[in-house]
Protein backbone atom coordinates (compact mmCIF):
# COMPACT_ATOMS: atom_id res chain seq x y z
CA UNK A 1 0.00 0.00 0.00
CA UNK A 2 1.23 3.22 -0.85
CA UNK A 3 1.77 6.24 1.20
CA UNK A 4 -1.59 8.27 -0.59
CA UNK A 5 -3.99 4.79 -0.37
CA UNK A 6 -2.98 4.59 2.92
CA UNK A 7 -3.37 8.32 4.47
CA UNK A 8 -6.89 8.20 2.38
CA UNK A 9 -7.91 4.82 4.35
CA UNK A 10 -6.92 6.04 7.16
CA UNK A 11 -8.97 9.43 6.99
CA UNK A 12 -11.91 7.12 5.77
CA UNK A 13 -11.62 5.63 8.97
CA UNK A 14 -11.44 8.19 11.03
CA UNK A 15 -14.50 9.97 9.72
CA UNK A 16 -16.20 6.83 9.89
CA UNK A 17 -15.61 6.41 13.68
CA UNK A 18 -16.55 10.28 14.02
CA UNK A 19 -19.82 9.71 12.49
CA UNK A 20 -20.53 6.84 14.25
CA UNK A 21 -19.65 8.22 17.40
CA UNK A 22 -21.51 11.36 16.70
CA UNK A 23 -24.87 9.23 15.72
CA UNK A 24 -24.74 7.27 19.21
CA UNK A 25 -24.20 10.22 21.37
CA UNK A 26 -27.25 11.66 19.47
CA UNK A 27 -29.28 8.08 19.88
CA UNK A 28 -28.92 8.01 23.59
CA UNK A 29 -31.84 8.88 25.53
CA UNK A 30 -30.61 11.92 28.14
CA UNK A 31 -32.59 13.82 29.30
CA UNK A 32 -32.27 17.62 30.53
CA UNK A 33 -31.11 17.80 34.03
CA UNK A 34 -33.82 19.71 36.20
CA UNK A 35 -33.29 23.10 36.83
CA UNK A 36 -32.41 24.10 40.43
CA UNK A 37 -35.11 26.55 42.33
CA UNK A 38 -33.55 28.79 44.37
CA UNK A 39 -34.45 28.27 47.95
CA UNK A 40 -36.69 29.34 49.93
CA UNK A 41 -35.97 32.45 52.25
CA UNK A 42 -35.72 30.87 56.04
CA UNK A 43 -38.72 32.52 57.39
CA UNK A 44 -42.24 32.46 55.15
CA UNK A 45 -44.82 34.81 56.50
CA UNK A 46 -48.24 35.56 56.18
CA UNK A 47 -50.81 38.31 58.09
CA UNK A 48 -53.41 37.06 59.96
CA UNK A 49 -55.70 39.37 57.76
CA UNK A 50 -54.85 36.78 55.02
CA UNK A 51 -57.07 34.06 56.26
CA UNK A 52 -60.90 35.04 56.37
CA UNK A 53 -61.85 31.66 58.12
CA UNK A 54 -60.83 27.94 59.36
CA UNK A 55 -60.03 26.56 55.77
CA UNK A 56 -58.55 29.59 54.46
CA UNK A 57 -55.38 29.16 52.17
CA UNK A 58 -52.67 31.72 51.58
CA UNK A 59 -49.48 30.81 49.98
CA UNK A 60 -46.61 32.34 50.05
CA UNK A 61 -43.36 31.77 48.27
CA UNK A 62 -44.21 27.88 47.49
CA UNK A 63 -45.10 27.71 50.84
CA UNK A 64 -49.22 26.74 51.61
CA UNK A 65 -50.50 28.37 55.54
CA UNK A 66 -54.04 26.97 56.36
CA UNK A 67 -55.97 28.13 58.64
CA UNK A 68 -56.98 25.06 60.88
CA UNK A 69 -58.78 26.08 63.71
CA UNK A 70 -60.46 29.29 65.14
CA UNK A 71 -57.60 32.07 66.79
CA UNK A 72 -54.55 33.22 66.06
CA UNK A 73 -51.86 31.11 68.04
CA UNK A 74 -49.60 28.69 66.58
CA UNK A 75 -51.61 26.07 66.80
CA UNK A 76 -54.40 27.46 64.73
CA UNK A 77 -52.17 26.99 61.63
CA UNK A 78 -49.95 24.58 59.57
CA UNK A 79 -47.90 25.62 57.02
CA UNK A 80 -46.25 22.73 54.08
CA UNK A 81 -44.45 22.89 50.84
CA UNK A 82 -47.56 23.75 48.18
CA UNK A 83 -47.99 20.58 46.48
CA UNK A 84 -48.86 17.29 47.04
CA UNK A 85 -45.79 14.59 46.87
CA UNK A 86 -47.59 12.08 44.52
CA UNK A 87 -48.04 14.43 41.45
CA UNK A 88 -48.23 18.43 42.51
CA UNK A 89 -51.70 18.53 43.38
CA UNK A 90 -53.64 21.57 45.24
CA UNK A 91 -53.85 20.55 48.94
CA UNK A 92 -57.04 21.92 50.98
CA UNK A 93 -58.20 21.26 54.55
CA UNK A 94 -61.49 19.26 54.53
CA UNK A 95 -62.90 17.78 57.60
CA UNK A 96 -59.78 17.91 59.92
CA UNK A 97 -57.22 16.39 56.95
CA UNK A 98 -55.68 17.76 54.35
CA UNK A 99 -56.98 16.67 51.07
CA UNK A 100 -55.11 16.44 47.64
CA UNK A 101 -57.60 16.91 44.79
CA UNK A 102 -56.08 15.94 42.04
CA UNK A 103 -56.23 11.99 43.13
CA UNK A 104 -58.14 11.75 47.00
CA UNK A 105 -54.99 11.22 48.72
CA UNK A 106 -55.19 12.57 52.43
CA UNK A 107 -52.74 13.30 55.08
CA UNK A 108 -53.53 14.16 59.14
CA UNK A 109 -52.20 18.35 60.38
CA UNK A 110 -49.05 16.66 60.79
CA UNK A 111 -48.14 15.60 57.50
CA UNK A 112 -48.82 12.29 58.17
CA UNK A 113 -50.23 9.83 55.29
CA UNK A 114 -54.05 8.50 56.29
CA UNK A 115 -54.88 7.32 52.76
CA UNK A 116 -53.24 6.79 49.54
CA UNK A 117 -54.27 8.45 46.37
CA UNK A 118 -57.76 7.14 45.03
CA UNK A 119 -57.05 7.20 41.57
CA UNK A 120 -53.74 7.87 39.34
CA UNK A 121 -50.75 5.21 39.75
CA UNK A 122 -48.58 4.97 42.58
CA UNK A 123 -48.27 6.22 46.00
CA UNK A 124 -47.58 9.39 47.92
CA UNK A 125 -45.03 10.68 50.59
CA UNK A 126 -45.75 12.39 53.40
CA UNK A 127 -46.27 16.12 53.15
CA UNK A 128 -43.18 18.31 54.03
CA UNK A 129 -44.57 20.39 56.59
CA UNK A 130 -43.23 23.58 58.21
CA UNK A 131 -42.87 24.55 62.36
CA UNK A 132 -45.19 27.33 62.79
CA UNK A 133 -44.54 30.68 65.12
CA UNK A 134 -46.65 33.79 65.60
CA UNK A 135 -46.36 37.41 66.34
CA UNK A 136 -49.43 39.99 67.19
CA UNK A 137 -49.64 40.07 63.30
CA UNK A 138 -48.74 37.30 61.48
CA UNK A 139 -48.14 33.49 61.35
CA UNK A 140 -44.27 32.33 60.54
CA UNK A 141 -43.33 28.91 59.13
CA UNK A 142 -39.62 28.34 59.74
CA UNK A 143 -38.66 26.70 56.07
CA UNK A 144 -34.85 26.02 56.24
Amino acid sequence: MEREEFLKSLGISFASVCIASCLSACSKDETTPPIEEPPLPVTVTAKFTDFTAVGSRFIVDKVLFIKIEEGNLASSFIAMYRFCPHENGDLYWNKGMIDCIKHRAAYDKNGAILSQPKTGSGTTKPLKMYPITVTETHVNAKVS
